[in-house]
């Protein structure tokens, strides 16, 4: 795959600064910058390399630091971490950061421990902003850290405006891809560019039964070491069963040590090992009050709520969903009892028969998510957008008695449903997640995305 060159052209009072960036797509590599003076923008580049433009003394909303507090969070571990030549902070955001006056008017931080961004966003918060400034955040990190530091917003009474910057250096970037950069050099030049925009960022919000827990594969081996959680914020996704059961497999310690070869082992197992039955329900409700369904699903195979398009290249599992303008859809695929009467009544016999129906079926639907995303025309799928009235909401029951088909997927983190018998409400003791739209507002906080 050939490198791309980037022209970014700094506009001084006097001259034109020009600095080129070579980046393979969604690659961290070959970062190191070369500076030229020239007389006018597009002076010494190629024909075909992309342009970007900066007025140092009219920069952006969200450079200017008359109106914006810069802060740059680097997730040093994402990815594939972090090298002297594929430094993209040192390398690259810094250069640009000396030429437009910005290098002593900023604050980078690194992470530490896997809890440092969300304490960043408390911290940061709490400390760094003021009444008349908005706070602009680069994010050099995958999806995980955006997810954390959202989720680490503390509640505050007065409003204030978060302008967020993705430079994608994670191992998947599915949120890179809906926003169409193509690699960690074009993110820094969408933020650093006169052409960069402001879009609102939007946020869903699931919500857990009480007594549901996070999945956390450095507490296999203790004992009453929950962590429990009464809700996250999203912006990717929301799944439960085939999907859910992959990465919460995936993220096994065992696992972990293959890299991304984890999650092909991880789909391998569940769709030849194990039956991707999962028995509950997903209802629609708008103003508390439930919206029937003629076609009621009450075994299913595979759910998934997903504000982007792809979830990786060429796997555009929702063609229709669009972040930008807030469009979510979902994804439901029914568990297939298929008929077993012509085969022995032998049960082992036929638990293998019906695994490989199974495997027969799911494959071949998951298959025409790469033909065009074909597989929203099977008729044995429920795709359709959510979230078109105002107060609607999703609740999706979960009845299985066993804790891994009780998983939830949000965002790339597994919670456990359950239910400690403290609700009180409408909803008694059953295991759910209810999930509800905010538009950007999180926590009192205006989120706002960088393009």
């Amino acid at each position: 795959m050939a490198a791309v060159s980037h022209q970014l052209y700094v506009k001084d009072r006097d001259f034109t600064h020009q600095i080129t960036f070579s980046a393979l797509p969604l690659s961290p590599l070959n970062l190191n910058a070369s500076f030229h003076v020239v007389a006018e923008p597009g002076d010494n580049s190629e024909p075909n390399d992309p342009i970007y433009t900066l007025e140092k003394y009219h920069l952006p909303h969200h450079l200017d630091p008359k109106l914006s507090k810069l802060v740059i969070i680097d997730s040093v571990k994402s990815g594939k971490g972090r090298t002297t030549d594929g430094d993209i902070y040192k390398n690259s955001i810094v250069p640009i950061l000396k030429i437009i006056g910005l290098h002593d008017k900023h604050d980078y931080y690194e992470t530490e421990t896997k809890d440092s961004i969300h304490q960043l966003a408390r911290s940061l918060i709490n400390s760094e902003v003021t009444p008349n400034k908005d706070l602009t955040v680069l994010l050099l990190s995958g999806d995980t850290s955006i997810h954390e530091f959202i989720n680490g917003l503390p509640q505050t009474s007065a409003p204030r405006n978060i302008n967020l910057g993705v430079i994608p250096l994670g191992s998947g970037n599915a949120f890179a891809l809906e926003l169409g950069v193509t690699s960690a050099i074009n993110g820094v030049l969408k933020v650093f560019s006169d052409s960069s925009g402001i879009q609102k960022f939007p946020v869903h919000q699931a919500s857990f039964s009480p007594g549901s827990y996070i999945q956390d594969p450095e507490d296999e081996e203790k004992i009453d070491s929950k962590s429990y959680i009464s809700s996250l914020k999203f912006f990717v996704v929301l799944s439960w069963g085939l999907h859910a059961a992959i990465v919460g497999d995936s993220d096994s310690l065992e696992l972990r040590k293959l890299g991304n070869d984890r999650f092909r082992i991880a789909a391998y197992n569940n769709i030849n090992s194990i039956l991707q039955n999962y028995e509950g329900e997903v209802v629609r409700m708008v103003n508390g009050v439930r919206v029937n369904d003629e076609n009621q699903i009450t075994c299913h195979s595979y759910f998934l709520l997903s504000l982007v398009k792809s979830l990786e290249a060429n796997f555009t599992i929702s063609p229709h969903s669009d972040f930008i303008s807030g469009k979510s859809y979902i994804i439901d695929i029914p568990f297939k009892n298929l008929s077993l009467s012509d085969h022995s009544s032998d049960s082992s016999e036929k638990v293998n028969c019906q695994l490989q129906k199974q495997k027969e079926f799911l494959a071949g639907i998951l298959e025409k998510v790469y033909v065009q995303s074909s597989h929203i025309d099977d008729p044995d799928i429920v795709y359709r957008r959510v979230f078109t009235e105002s107060n609607e909401s999703l609740l999706v029951f979960v009845k299985d008695k066993e804790a891994r088909k009780r998983r939830i997927c949000v965002d790339g983190r597994i919670v456990i449903l359950d239910n400690d018998g403290s609700d009180t409400g409408v909803h008694g003791d059953q295991k759910y997640v209810k999930i509800d739209s905010f538009g950007n507002k999180c926590n009192g906080w205006s989120l706002s995305l960088i393009v």
